[in-house]
């Protein structure tokens, strides 16, 4: 079951606040709110039953301040501000019924977690498309973004006699970390005709750090009662280059298209199992570096 709801002064339909000599002050906020719950049941003619219930809830407010160039302007630039606040929390995730190995786990009717993740996080952007030369143009583009988190977990089990244990809190609860960096974007252009364009680019990207949302329940004797939130991961860095072609041929009829690029990745989050006691987790971790390359081409064509 998911639901999503949210409203937004967005989707290109931004506030106009304010213009001097035909350059534009814009406004853009939107609020998104979503829930999404999953249930997993397993049996078989001699394995104990087993329920896994996860909730998911997220709520985000974004805000973005923006100055533009007049249309007509010969140098195109933006700048502005942006700030996000997000909560993303899982109040419930519960395992019920599974063989933990041994008899006294199956004396609780759920083992249950939940946690809550805040995050805040503020921009400011540049970006500027200039002539450089007959049909050239230069493209710079600079942005810093600082993240914050934080994250807070409890543990909570609920005994087959219907008596709930008293809320534990994980051992680092509250566990914070602080993230800034520098991204941007280099291109060049050359308009070779009406109908045909070569670029090249050089962009740095950012994906944030964050806590892993999943702190293990209470697995049984032999499992620590109390939670350890684990470090969050690094943020993932990228750099991609690419260079390619736009193109139109037989008045307009036919469209090719083509660009070859390279992305070399640092920190790259990914997935990973690991198992606890009885129980395979899927968790987030850094991996150390990797690389992608490939080419990609657009044909479409007016019959």
């Amino acid at each position: 079951r998911v639901q999503r709801d949210g409203i937004a002064l967005d989707n290109g339909q931004h506030l106009v606040i304010g213009a001097y000599r035909q350059t534009l002050a814009l406004l853009a906020t939107v609020h998104r709110a979503a829930d999404a719950e999953a249930l997993f049941e397993s049996t078989g003619a001699s394995i104990y039953v087993a329920v896994l219930n996860v909730v998911n809830r997220t709520e985000t407010v974004t805000q973005e301040f923006q100055f533009r160039s007049p249309a007509d302007a010969t140098i195109d630039w933006s700048a502005g501000l942006y700030f996000l606040d997000d909560e993303s929390s899982m109040p419930r995730f519960r395992i019920q019924g599974v063989p933990f190995g041994s008899p006294d786990a199956h004396s609780l009717a759920f083992n249950g977690t939940s946690g809550v993740q805040l995050t805040s996080s503020y921009a400011a952007f540049f970006q500027t498309t200039a002539p450089v030369a007959e049909r050239w143009n230069l493209t710079l583009g600079l942005r810093y973004t600082e993240d914050q988190r934080e994250y807070s977990a409890v543990r909570q089990n609920r005994f087959t006699d219907g008596t709930v244990s008293a809320a534990v809190p994980a051992a680092n609860s509250g566990i914070a970390e602080q993230w800034g960096s520098w991204t941007w974007r280099l291109g060049i252009e050359r308009q070779v005709s009406d109908a045909f364009m070569a670029y090249a680019a050089y962009n740095r990207g950012i994906k944030s750090g964050s806590f892993d949302t999943i702190v293990p329940p209470w697995l049984g004797p032999g499992d620590p009662p109390i939670a350890l939130i684990q470090d969050p991961v690094e943020p993932e860095e990228l750099d991609a280059i690419s260079t390619g072609l736009k193109s139109e041929w037989l008045n307009q009829r036919l469209r090719i298209n083509a660009e070859a690029w390279y992305y070399e990745y640092r920190n790259r989050q990914l997935p990973e199992q690991i198992a606890v006691g009885p129980i395979t987790y899927t968790v987030l971790t850094n991996a150390a570096e990797s690389a992608q390359r490939g080419l990609d081409i657009d044909i479409t064509a007016l019959l």
